[in-house]
């Protein structure tokens, strides 16, 4: 299976378009996530279906800095997000440590949607029991539903063919079932039809 990589002003990502590899930690660059997370876009200007999965390692450790804060958000894990049915999904999401809890931070932007997503809470986020696959069947029971258990989410709608969400619902880590290895899906909340899928990794 083919594997390309790019570098970001982030981190440097290994991408394969017809399924997903859990990367050693050895084979990306451990990395700081900064407050610029930018991904690439799609140049070819594409709406070909497509999946990719990637694995983020653990942020490096900072140097002692008695400025900072000691509950600094770690990632652990993250994935990038591609749309089914010629919507183009460009995502990243991102699981995080606060202290003792722990939550979900989505950012993405959806190019094709129709006129009927209207307000925020028309998409929703769940996590399946099992991981994802190209045409995000097969996923498993729903373990948790964001759009249900936690916070609302947080949405803009650009225009008419755009959504940007930044979410951040935390939850406690004690008592959770694992999110490794498992999916992320976002749905149309007025029809519940997947927009996307990606697998959890660390």
């Amino acid at each position: 299976m083919a594997t390309t990589s790019w570098a970001t002003n982030s981190a440097t990502y290994a991408i394969s378009v017809t399924g997903f590899k859990v990367l050693d930690e050895n084979q990306l660059p451990v990395t700081e996530i900064g407050k610029d997370r930018h991904q690439p876009g799609f140049k070819n200007g594409s709406t070909e279906s497509a999946f990719a999965a990637f694995a983020i390692p653990l942020p490096a450790k900072p140097h002692h800095d008695d400025h900072k804060s000691k509950t600094e958000a770690k990632t652990l894990a993250g994935g990038i997000i591609t749309g089914l049915n010629g919507l183009k999904i460009e995502g990243y999401f991102r699981f995080v440590q606060l202290s003792n809890n722990a939550g979900v931070s989505v950012d993405f932007v959806v190019e094709g949607l129709d006129q009927k997503f209207k307000a925020k809470e028309d998409i929703n986020y769940h996590i399946h029991e099992k991981p994802a696959t190209k045409d995000c069947s097969g996923l498993g029971p729903k373990l948790i539903d964001f759009s249900k258990d936690h916070r609302p989410l947080k949405g803009v709608k650009t225009n008419r063919q755009s959504f940007i969400d930044h979410t951040l619902s935390l939850f406690p880590v004690k008592g959770k079932t694992s999110i490794v290895d498992r999916s992320i899906t976002i749905h149309d909340g007025v029809t519940t039809n997947y927009l996307g899928c990606a697998t959890i990794l660390v």
